[in-house]
């Protein structure tokens, strides 16, 4: 069978045409899809209307629309529009040429008060330009690979839902990756995020995942901080820090070393490593001093034992311990708490200091005392 040469132009002309089509088709997602989408986006963003932030000293106000973020059908591609009101003047910020196949990993953080930005981060390479257009004259254009949506808080969880879902459609009809390997990643988000990390790299969840635990550790070190300061105002009130040395507590409580350190109160331990200073009123009744027991090992303040208050009636003592317990849950995070039925104590999770404040059932003298144990290991 021979074709004559119009008949070549038309087969060729048909062959390249089916070339073009063909992968449209197997790459395009729907128009009810992508018109559902861009509705939800929309109205996520659509919550942050009308809510304000403050940026060095000037105060913005959102403006959204039903229609702030469009997915066209033709080129797949996503256009945000919305407002920044400041002053008078009004900023249209437009983003187009988005390409939601080409979002590596989704972040989020607090804007401003009532606003989580959410950030869509893109593949290495890939980048638009967000421009800033005033009274319709383009101001400023900047180029990124990421691209920033709004939502009201309280909202997160539903709108990361809901580009989580979005995405890896998009990447999926891209033949990026498969639904069966969308659905073990799902299926594996029961994993920690370190292990879900190690297991999945190139993964659209590990971004989050990593976010996690950086923000886990901050939250540690922010609460090891708060519980550090809380210990520190304790000792500091009276004059020491755990740690020190005997000679730098020495000079700190001249007063008080006047008292302690003396042959008859002294005692040694460990191969001479550990030296303690014990006194009670029932030793020197003329001696009011807080402190009952200091212990120093190798030359480093690791306990000390205080008289807080004395009570003469003990349902004032139980009225002043529970107030005490309320300061010392306010201060510090319930995670550093133990919490018995006469003793609440402090730790921290790193140095291995702790305060533990309680009532003994023993008497002081004929008083009812809270007393204080301020304790740091040497590890």
């Amino acid at each position: 069978m021979t074709f004559t040469d119009n008949q070549m132009k038309h087969l060729s002309l048909l062959i390249i045409l089916l070339a073009i089509v063909c992968p449209l088709q197997s790459q395009n997602l729907s128009y009810e899809s992508l018109d559902a989408y861009s509705k939800a986006i929309s109205s996520f963003q659509m919550g942050a209307d009308k809510l304000s932030y403050t940026e060095r000293g000037t105060q913005y106000e959102f403006g959204f629309t039903e229609s702030s973020f469009r997915i066209t059908f033709y080129n797949q591609l996503a256009t945000e529009a919305y407002y920044k009101s400041f002053e008078g003047r009004d900023v249209l910020t437009l983003t187009e040429g988005i390409d939601l196949s080409k979002v590596r990993g989704i972040t989020w953080e607090e804007f401003s008060e009532g606003v989580i930005l959410v950030r869509l981060h893109f593949v290495k390479g890939f980048k638009v330009n967000t421009r800033l257009i005033e009274n319709g004259r383009e101001k400023s254009v900047v180029v990124r690979e990421s691209v920033d949506l709004f939502c009201k808080d309280g909202q997160l969880g539903h709108f990361s839902n809901k580009l989580y879902e979005i995405c890896p459609d998009m990447q999926k009809a891209k033949g990026l990756i498969s639904a069966a390997e969308i659905a073990a990643q799902r299926s594996d988000m029961r994993l920690t995020p370190a292990a879900f990390i190690q297991k999945y790299p190139a993964s659209i969840y590990s971004m989050a995942a990593a976010q996690h635990i950086k923000r886990n550790e901050q939250e540690k070190m922010a609460a090891a901080n708060r519980i550090s300061a809380f210990i520190d105002s304790v000792a500091n009130a009276y004059h020491f820090r755990m740690g020190m040395s005997e000679a730098s507590f020495a000079k700190q409580n001249p007063e008080l070393t006047a008292w302690f350190f003396k042959k008859k109160y002294r005692s040694v331990a460990y191969n001479g490593t550990e030296i303690s200073y014990s006194l009670s009123k029932k030793q020197e009744k003329d001696i009011t001093s807080p402190v009952g027991l200091i212990t120093f090992k190798n030359d480093k303040l690791t306990f000390v034992y205080l008289y807080y208050r004395d009570f003469s009636d003990p349902s004032d003592r139980t009225a002043a311990y529970q107030q005490l317990v309320k300061l010392v849950k306010a201060r510090v995070p319930a995670s550093a708490l133990l919490v018995e039925a006469n003793a609440v104590t402090v730790r921290h999770p790193a140095d291995g200091s702790s305060l533990t404040l309680n009532c003994p059932q023993e008497m002081h003298g004929k008083l009812y005392p809270i007393v204080m144990h301020l304790y740091k290991s040497d590890r």
